[in-house]
C-alpha cells in the first residue's frame, strides 16, 4: 500500500510512476497501449472517483514519456480525443467485453476501445456531452438532420436486438 504524509493511499491499479511529488497512474491496456490518469470525471454516491479523463501513450512512446510529467502534447489513438477509462465489477467488465467482441466493427454503437483485464478496466473514447445535449443547445437544428440522427440511432437498436440484445436503458 502507497502512504502520502503517513496515510495510506488507494493506488489507482497497475503501474505508477513517480514524477516530482506527484504520483501518476498508468494502466495498460491489451493493445499494449498506455492509458495516463488525468482529472476525475465522475464520483459515485459515495465520492469515490470512479471514471477518469486519461491521455494515451501509444506503445512506440512509452520509453519517452515514462520518465516525463506533462504528456499534454502527445495525442491519443483516435486524432486529438481524449480518452476516459472506467474500473467496473466482474460482471460488467465480462459483459464489456463480450458486447466489444460481438459489435466489433459496428458504425453505429459504441463500444469500448481498450480493456485491462488485471484490473477490470474499460477504456472509451471521451466525448465532452450528449447528443441530447447538442440538440438542445440548438433550437435551430435542421429537422432534417435530426431524422437522419433517428434513423442511425434505430439501425443501432435493430443491430442490437438482430444478435438477441435488448436495450432496456436510458
Amino acid at each position: 500500500m502507497l502512504k502520502h504524509l503517513g496515510q495510506p493511499i488507494r493506488q489507482l491499479p497497475r503501474a505508477c510512476y513517480h514524477a516530482s511529488a506527484r504520483m501518476v497512474s498508468t494502466i495498460i491496456g491489451t493493445s499494449g497501449g498506455q492509458y495516463i490518469q488525468g482529472e476525475v470525471l465522475y464520483k459515485n454516491a459515495a465520492g469515490k472517483p470512479t471514471v477518469f479523463k486519461a491521455t494515451y501513450i501509444p506503445r512506440a512512446l512509452h520509453a519517452l514519456v515514462s520518465h516525463r510529467r506533462d504528456v499534454s502534447n502527445y495525442h491519443p489513438r483516435r486524432g486529438n480525443e481524449p480518452v476516459v477509462f472506467k474500473q467496473e465489477s466482474k460482471p460488467i467488465f465480462d459483459l464489456s467485453r463480450r458486447l466489444a467482441d460481438e459489435f466489433a466493427g459496428s458504425r453505429r454503437l459504441r463500444m469500448p476501445i481498450d480493456f485491462s483485464p488485471e484490473d477490470r478496466i474499460v477504456v472509451y473514447s471521451y466525448f465532452t456531452s450528449t447528443l441530447l445535449d447538442l440538440i438542445r443547445a440548438d433550437p435551430d437544428f435542421p429537422p432534417d438532420e435530426l431524422k437522419k440522427i433517428l434513423r442511425h440511432v434505430g439501425e443501432a437498436i435493430q443491430e442490437f436486438h438482430a444478435k438477441g440484445w435488448l436495450h432496456l436503458g436510458q
